[in-house]
């Protein structure tokens, strides 16, 4: 992004029918998504694939996977995301949808701000149904968000 001012990390599934008005809603504060927790959310099991014992290896992986490890280790997860892509803000979704991907959010959150020190945004919606989706109250948050950011990057 050519003005980028804030690098942000999404964490849920995005909210695919907005995604657009989410992008340039960001764009217009310069600030931009660099890195979720979705994309990579399946991949990290593969580092437990033994071609030799395929079947106890794929059930390590998958216990191993982002919505199956603790809270703790997921805000870990998280924190190791804000330093190796310079995050400034962490953009959060609750999604009505997933319950297993939201389901402790509230406390990675909490803990993400705690050892990282940069201002969070939590956005209630769903991933599906536009019906969960409030464009004045998101648009408020989002906001709101960004004027933390701007106030903890003048220290």
């Amino acid at each position: 992004m050519p003005n980028e001012r804030y690098r942000l990390l999404w964490d849920n599934l995005p909210i695919w029918y907005r995604t657009k008005w989410l992008s340039d809603k960001f764009a217009a504060h310069d600030a931009c998504l660099v890195a979720d927790t979705y994309t990579s959310a399946w991949c990290g099991s593969l580092r437990y694939m033994d071609e030799n014992d395929f079947l106890n290896s794929m059930a390590e992986g998958y216990t191993r996977i982002y919505l199956n490890i603790g809270v703790d280790e997921m805000a870990r997860s998280v924190c190791d995301m804000v330093d190796k892509y310079d995050v400034d803000g962490l953009v959060i979704h609750s999604n009505r949808s997933c319950k297993p991907y939201s389901l402790g959010q509230y406390d990675i959150q909490r803990i993400v701000e705690e050892k990282k020190g940069i201002p969070s945004l939590m956005i209630e919606a769903d991933m599906c149904d536009e019906r969960m989706f409030s464009e004045s109250q998101i648009e408020t948050r989002i906001d709101a968000f960004i004027e933390m950011l701007k106030h903890k990057n003048r220290r």
